[in-house]
């Protein structure tokens, strides 16, 4: 019974701190927030800025003009005055009778056929064939023998008046350089029939062909 009445008297108690304390709040001033001092900025307004006018052109100046040179006036020449002659008389001209034209003189005996009195004698050219010359055979090269080499080797000789070769060359080779040699020296001590115009003996550049061939070789 008497822990019954202790806990009715402290929960009295408990309740009657808790009014207060809530008076106690309920009493406190609620102060308003204090205003703060408002200060007023003027925000300038960012105009663009106004664009530079454009350059002017440069005026180029004008070129000077050449100055016109001025060409002296030609003096004036005084005309002259000729005086006309005048015109001769009409006279008559004598002309002398025309004579008779000379008859064409006959030609004179053997002059007919001048064309052929001008023509040269003909020219027969040399050879060195012919059994009286006795101009030896080429010898043929032992080891062209052996090689088996054959050809024609065209000469060319200049035979004099007397018949001697005066200058020895070979006109086109037979492609082997001993047969072309032994052509020359053979050549060389070859005598020819020169060559003559009409009765007369000549010089004369003569062409022919040296043959070395196995087969003439041979017996």
């Amino acid at each position: 019974m008497q822990t019954v009445t202790f806990g009715g008297v402290l929960l009295a108690h408990v309740g009657l701190g808790a009014l207060l304390v809530s008076l106690a709040h309920a009493r406190e001033t609620i102060t308003p927030p204090k205003v703060e001092s408002l200060t007023m900025v003027s925000v300038a307004l960012s105009t663009p800025a106004p664009t530079p006018p454009a350059p002017e052109p440069v005026k180029k100046p004008d070129p000077r003009p050449t100055p016109k040179v001025k060409t002296p006036p030609k003096p004036n020449t005084p005309k002259l005055l000729t005086a006309k002659a005048p015109a001769p008389a009409a006279t008559k001209a004598f002309t002398a009778p025309s004579e008779p034209a000379p008859a064409p003189s006959a030609p004179p005996a053997g002059a007919t056929g001048g064309e052929k009195a001008d023509k040269p004698a003909a020219v027969t050219p040399p050879t060195h064939r012919g059994g009286y010359l006795n101009n030896p055979r080429p010898a043929y090269p032992p080891l062209s023998l052996e090689m088996g080499e054959e050809g024609k080797v065209q000469m060319r000789v200049l035979v004099g008046a007397d018949g001697r070769p005066e200058s020895v060359e070979v006109a086109k080779s037979s492609g082997f350089p001993r047969l072309d040699r032994a052509a020359l020296t053979a050549v060389r001590g070859w005598r020819f029939v020169p060559a003559k115009r009409g009765d007369e003996a000549i010089s004369f550049t003569y062409t022919f062909a040296v043959d070395f061939s196995i087969k003439q070789t041979q017996p």
